[in-house]
């Protein structure tokens, strides 16, 4: 196994550092305002017909237009919940998160994951395989399924819980898990510290487990100052069982119920943990979690989703506008011209409720898109550099 500080040196200099984000160069310092009309967030020069024809539909829509999606995405949900709380066995229950000797592993009471996804923990008969995490997988008509586990920020209580389902979930030798949340803001806690920062850490059987685990810090970098990289090595006391890698990557300039302030550093973040998964088995998920799991979480998982398959989905979303009004292209895609951000938060919340809590947030992968058009399908700085 290739460790050490020598190692995560060139793991960043090879494949991520400044001067660009490899998936498109984009640079870190391009700012993404508040939640304006997302369209003349372009430039002005983007109005140029050359420009326009080559726009797909779902990244010009006004700020109304993304309104109406978002209130629809949530009254669906809404409804989803009313259909749970009548309908014994609905696909939207969560019982199992509810029960007395579970209640209290939930960080928050209303962000319970659904009965029929969520993680079920590897323990002998007898104990309880509850954490509060969800199974989410993401696909669209264009692009490969990519999965993810999104869980709220472990508790000291749940920390064990936590790692054992790391290990248990991750079917290769390497373990990736994107944090992206502080851990306190404003003197609350947002997430226990589950990880160490330099020796071992020990991660006790108890609960029915089958082994207990060591967690031995490799080495530790900050990346660009957007994040913090470690390296660690889980090693279960049971030695027929393989020792993995662990690549923690902590994004802590994320507020809770924000969306963050400039696109660069999550292209960045995005890019890092996709390789590194990518390194081992392209099935296994990517641990994702913020501090309800929920809001954060769900925002990063569908930029991840759109990066990772970025091209494509814009591509094939194209639409060619020769003699239309740029006003034209600021209406709600219509079932023709695919909304692959709609189309894939509405996902989301069907896997786990509130995923993209915030409007503001629903607007950032709007504007996060349209910039990743801009620099890399027209590949042209021009536009707005």
């Amino acid at each position: 196994m290739d460790t050490g500080q020598n190692s995560m040196n060139r793991l960043v200099k090879k494949n991520w550092t400044s001067g660009g984000v490899r998936r498109g160069h984009i640079p870190s310092n391009i700012e993404i305002k508040g939640p304006e009309d997302v369209s003349s967030s372009a430039c002005d020069s983007a109005s140029d017909p050359h420009h326009a024809r080559k726009m797909p539909r779902f990244v010009t829509q006004s700020i109304g237009a993304l309104e109406t999606k978002y209130n629809l995405i949530n009254r669906e949900e809404r409804q989803k919940l009313r259909e749970a709380s009548s309908e014994p066995g609905s696909e939207y229950s969560s019982v199992i998160s509810r029960l007395k000797e579970n209640s209290k592993k939930n960080r928050y009471s209303d962000v319970l994951p659904y009965d029929r996804n969520r993680v079920k923990l590897d323990v002998s008969q007898g104990h309880s395989d509850y954490i509060n995490a969800s199974h989410v997988k993401v696909e669209t008509d264009q692009t490969e399924v990519k999965s993810y586990i999104a869980s709220q920020g472990p508790l000291a209580s749940t920390m064990a819980a936590f790692w054992q389902m790391c290990y248990s979930e991750t079917k290769s030798d390497t373990i990736v898990i994107v944090m992206v949340t502080p851990i306190s803001e404003g003197g609350s806690e947002k997430c226990y510290k589950y990880w160490n920062d330099q020796g071992s850490l020990e991660i006790p059987a108890n609960g029915g487990f089958r082994s207990s685990l060591q967690i031995n810090h490799v080495s530790s970098q900050n990346v660009e100052n957007h994040f913090i990289l470690t390296e660690l090595e889980v090693v279960p006391d049971d030695r027929t069982m393989s020792p993995k890698r662990c690549f923690h990557l902590y994004y802590y300039n994320w507020a809770d119920f924000s969306a963050p302030s400039s696109f660069g550093p999550i292209v960045l973040l995005s890019n890092m943990a996709s390789d590194l998964r990518n390194r081992s088995d392209r099935t296994d998920p990517i641990v994702t979690h913020c501090s309800a799991g929920v809001g954060r979480t769900g925002t990063f998982i569908t930029l991840d989703y759109l990066l990772t398959n970025g091209s494509g989905l814009l591509s094939n979303s194209m639409q060619l506008f020769q003699d239309e009004e740029r006003s034209n292209l600021t209406t709600p895609s219509q079932d023709q011209d695919p909304d692959p951000i709609f189309q894939i938060v509405r996902q989301l919340r069907s896997q786990r409720l509130m995923m993209v809590q915030r409007f503001e947030q629903f607007v950032f992968l709007y504007k996060s898109s349209l910039r990743y058009y801009l620099d890399v399908v027209v590949g042209d700085k021009e536009v707005c550099p």
